[in-house]
């Protein structure tokens, strides 16, 4: 048997979209992972896109979804996070909360409430494809390089006034466009600092795709 030594700084989660409630934190306190992320989460509460979209295939144990970030929005999660928060840490890992501001104003508010609690990490997801309201589907943020700067600027700012000492991360999207790509990545090197640190995740999903199933007829879209 071969055996290996991981480093200290050495990590291992669940991505966001997996975790949204109370229960759900307390079961993944008592699994090998070191750090738990919860989310994402919204200010409103989101149901999950209708008809259900997520597709299985038992053979590898692999899926796609398109569900829409469903959450239980902050009138839960504002009563809920410092719970979570000591339920992780009695388990010694850290507590870690995406969220996504979908309208103007509510990055304070999710902010606010993530910094209340003191979790160890917030997560600025960007990437999201599939977030639908009223019928139409919302501009992926990702893409919107005005948009990411503004928001990260405003969480390094609440950082370093010296209210929270967690760690910011941001999840983007793949970027098609090596120009795009690139631009992001030049925002964000500037952004960061050996005090201010800002971790990218990588990546969501391209948006409306198509899956094929073994007759190549279309399974599913999303």
């Amino acid at each position: 048997m071969t055996s290996f030594i991981l480093p200290e700084n050495f990590s291992i989660g669940n991505a966001a979209g997996v975790c949204k409630s109370l229960d759900l934190v307390d079961q993944l306190a008592r699994s090998g992972l070191t750090e738990i992320t919860l989310g994402s989460i919204t200010v409103g509460q989101r149901s999950v896109n209708s008809p259900g979209t997520v597709h299985f295939r038992t053979e590898n144990g692999a899926s796609i979804n398109a569900l829409g970030m469903p959450n239980l929005g902050i009138g839960a999660y504002a009563n809920l996070l410092k719970q979570m928060v000591e339920i992780a840490h009695t388990a010694g890992k850290l507590l870690a909360v995406s969220i996504v501001p979908l309208r103007g104003g509510d990055l304070e508010i999710l902010l606010h409430i993530c910094i209340e609690a003191d979790v160890d990490i917030i997560e600025l997801n960007t990437g999201c494809p599939n977030v639908w309201d009223q019928g139409q589907q919302k501009r992926i943020l990702s893409f919107d390089i005005k948009y990411l700067s503004h928001s990260l600027q405003g969480m390094l700012e609440r950082k370093s006034v010296g209210d929270w000492s967690g760690e910011l991360r941001v999840k983007l999207s793949p970027y098609s466009d090596p120009g795009l790509l690139a631009e992001v990545a030049k925002m964000i090197g500037s952004m960061g600092s050996k005090k201010y640190r800002i971790t990218v995740v990588t990546c969501n999903t391209f948006p409306n795709a198509i899956m094929f199933d073994e007759t190549k007829k279309i399974s599913r879209a999303l």
